[in-house]
């Protein structure tokens, strides 16, 4: 394959990366050849030479201009106009974030007729802390639960090889021009898609269809700059990506080839995304280098393994969201806007009618009383809970026992965290209500779990005011006293009255619980193991059946 023949695909470009970078040919410029929308080599245009400086700079970017324009009618504008052709359904609605360059990419995807059907928003945040107000809040997410895998690469000079540095030095996204800063724009932009297609739905944002773009670049200036003029480029849709890097020979171009050549590719990675093909500009005479690495999510064993084995600062504000078999993060969903939660939180162990049965009674409760405070009706959506780390009991850890609670609320959606504390759990779902019963209610009260502070008890009412939390609660047998406790029973600090509902006698009563149930099947197998102990047969067997039994209860 010659090094002048633009490289198409994964294959060439590994191909390339093996050929002697010493022959790449080194032009004074990006020309487009109008016959295939290709560049050419400088000395091969037949244009005449101008005596004017002035005159050759106003006639390069007068012919770049056509040459531009010839490439847009027959390589970008048809490849978005196959995009628009699409049934509804088979379109990914697109958000582009584009910082430093690209931005000639927005009017070209707003160009063609049926745009609406594709772009829902297209922003340039090219000042530096506009970008930063977008990405900081993916620093925690970006780069959970997926694999990287450079699927090409070529360099023309071994002098600076960005790509190893970056692959070497993984974490040092100080600039703004990162492989990180790229992939924080992406997954910020598929969180917008997320918000606007499907903000108040859990199960619409499972069902939804859209991905992000983000671009992050630098190139000439109005003054020299010291740094590289590059750019990175990178797509998401929630399982699968691409991420590319262009860094071009400075001092060669003037900014609006460069401009042109990263929004080039920028529209390349949208017809990735998209499953469209896009035939790639031939760059070896202006490109230092190229490099693609493809973004998959981790699969379904992989995330439940590594977030319960897992242990980082930031694992209050994690979550695995489990629905239909499928394990969704904080990355994946947008839980924290519009979506009215209904928490119910619990260990679970093991799920009985009283807490199917509970569920759905306060379903019936925050809509008709919650929801009268609300100037819009909003649903509720149901979802269990099960916090791995539990402030009165031993962390759950044992995978096969964390499968089995998972498998038991199949027909419902779960949430797997790391917050024991109710605090904790209202901060990662802002505007939730919990379903607590009496007991519970009486221990988020009790100020042994603010450090024996009432002050802090206060503080963290606040806290759940603001957060627009409230609770529903329900009566509960009390074990010592044999009184059925509802929240009448309760002493609520004052003020905070509005924040907790009760659940009348009348509507749910369940005298049953987990531990009861527990206790009663012991008995069950401590009185089958006597039988059989007794007959003479099989009691080995059976107790050390008994034994791994009782251990998942």
């Amino acid at each position: 394959m010659s090094s002048s023949s633009p490289p198409s695909n994964p294959e060439q470009l590994q191909t390339l990366l093996a050929t002697d970078s010493n022959n790449t040919s080194h032009s004074s410029t990006l020309r487009f050849d109008k016959e295939r929308g290709a560049p050419m080599n400088r000395a091969c245009d037949p244009s005449p030479a101008s005596n004017s400086d002035e005159a050759i700079k106003r006639n390069s970017v007068s012919e770049r201009m056509k040459q531009m324009q010839f490439r847009l009618e027959n390589v970008v504008y048809p490849m978005l106009r196959r995009i628009h052709a699409k049934q509804a359904n088979d379109i990914r609605k697109l958000v582009l974030f584009v910082s430093g360059a690209g931005s000639m990419a927005v009017p070209w995807l707003f160009s063609q007729a049926g745009s609406s059907r594709h772009v829902l928003d297209a922003r340039v945040p090219y000042d530096t802390q506009a970008s930063r107000k977008l990405t900081l809040p993916m620093h925690s997410l970006a780069f959970k639960d997926i694999h990287f895998e450079r699927v090409g690469h070529r360099v023309a000079s071994e002098k600076v090889n960005t790509v190893l540095i970056h692959e070497m030095f993984p974490e040092n996204s100080s600039t703004m021009v990162s492989f990180h800063q790229a992939r924080y724009l992406a997954v910020a932009a598929y969180r917008e898609a997320l918000t606007l297609q499907a903000a108040s739905s859990i199960k619409k944002q499972l069902e939804t269809k859209c991905y992000g773009v983000g671009c992050t670049a630098a190139i000439s200036s109005w003054k020299d700059r010291r740094g590289m003029n590059h750019a990175y480029i990178s797509s998401w849709n929630g399982s699968t990506g691409h991420i590319q890097y262009i860094r071009m020979r400075k001092n060669l171009e003037e900014r609006i080839g460069e401009e042109m050549l990263v929004s080039d590719y920028l529209m390349k990675n949208i017809a990735q995304a998209q499953g469209e093909t896009y035939e790639e500009i031939d760059t070896t005479d202006v490109m230092e280098e190229m490099a693609e690495w493809s973004v998959r999510a981790y699969t379904q064993q992989e995330r439940l393994h590594r977030f319960i084995s897992s242990h980082s600062k930031h694992e209050l504000s994690d979550y695995l969201f489990v629905s239909g078999g499928q394990y969704y993060g904080p990355q994946d969903l947008v839980l924290d806007k519009g979506v009215r939660i209904l928490l119910y939180s619990g260990s679970f162990n093991p799920l009985h009618k009283g807490h199917e049965n509970l569920a759905r009674i306060a379903l019936d409760v925050a809509d008709a009383q919650l929801n009268q405070d609300q100037q819009e009706r909003c649903p509720y959506e149901l979802v269990f809970e099960i916090a791995l780390k539990n402030a009165d009991k031993d962390p759950l850890s044992e995978h096969e026992e964390v499968l089995r609670r998972i498998n038991q609320l199949a027909d419902y959606h779960l949430c797997l965290t790391k917050a024991p504390l109710f605090i904790q759990k209202a901060r990662l779902f802002p505007g939730c209500s919990f379903v607590v019963g009496w007991d519970t209610i009486v221990r988020i009260l009790d100020v042994k779990y603010y450090d024996g502070s009432r002050a802090k008890l206060i503080e963290a009412m606040v806290e759940f005011r603001q957060l627009n939390v409230q609770f529903i609660i329900a009566g509960r047998l009390d074990s010592k006293s044999s009184k059925f406790m509802t929240l009448d029973d309760v002493e609520i600090p004052e003020g905070f009255e509005k924040m907790f509902v009760g659940i009348p006698e009348d509507w749910f009563r369940e005298d049953i619980s987990s531990t009861e149930i527990r206790k009663r099947l012991r008995m069950e197998k401590e009185h089958q193991r006597e039988e059989i102990v007794s007959s003479g047969a099989g009691s080995e067997e059976f107790v050390s059946s008994r034994s791994r039994n009782e251990a998942t209860l």
